[in-house]
Parts: structure tokens; C-alpha cells; sequence
């Protein structure tokens, strides 16, 4: 395979990360409605802990850093949370 191949099959891979981000936080958006519905929080500090310690875990399985795994992670739960704060009209998205 040349570079340029390569780096064509690393774009579409990126394009597919963003396509499954996106299908993230639709689910984002109906879990919202369930805590809404439920009169739960937007936190669930506990729960964030467990999830990042099986995703770190996961990723010692694999040749990946745990730690830039962990860091990604804690970035997609920060962005989940703002949606979530924008669904309850709490937010600062536009």
C-alpha cells in the first residue's frame, strides 16, 4: 500500500469516528428525555468512574495508550453532558 492509500483509509476511518460521535449523542438526546421523564440528573459521577475504568481496561487489552483512551473518553462524556444541559435548557450551546 502507498502513503496516499493509507492515509485515504485513516480519513475514512476519522469520517466513521465522527459518523459514530454523532450517533452518540442522538442516543445523548433520548437518554436526556429519559432523565427528564425520570427527574434524574445530568451527573452520575459513580457511573462516569465505572464506565471510564472499563474503557481504560479495554484499551490495555489492545496496543493503545489507557490513558489517552481514558482522556478521550472523559472529552465525549464532557460533550454528552453539554448536550445534555442544552436538552434540559441548561446549556451554552448555541
Amino acid at each position: 500500500m502507498t502513503i496516499r492509500k493509507t492515509r485515504k483509509e485513516i480519513e475514512k476511518i476519522d469520517k466513521e469516528i465522527i459518523d459514530l460521535i454523532e450517533k452518540r449523542m442522538q442516543h445523548i438526546k433520548e437518554l436526556t428525555e429519559l432523565k427528564k421523564k425520570q427527574n434524574k440528573p445530568i451527573n452520575d459521577k459513580q457511573r462516569e468512574k465505572k464506565l471510564l475504568a472499563m474503557y481504560t481496561d479495554y484499551a490495555n487489552e489492545k496496543p493503545l495508550d489507557a490513558h489517552e483512551i481514558k482522556e478521550i473518553f472523559e472529552k465525549l462524556h464532557k460533550m454528552s453532558k453539554e448536550i445534555q444541559k442544552t436538552y434540559m435548557g441548561e446549556g451554552n450551546l448555541p
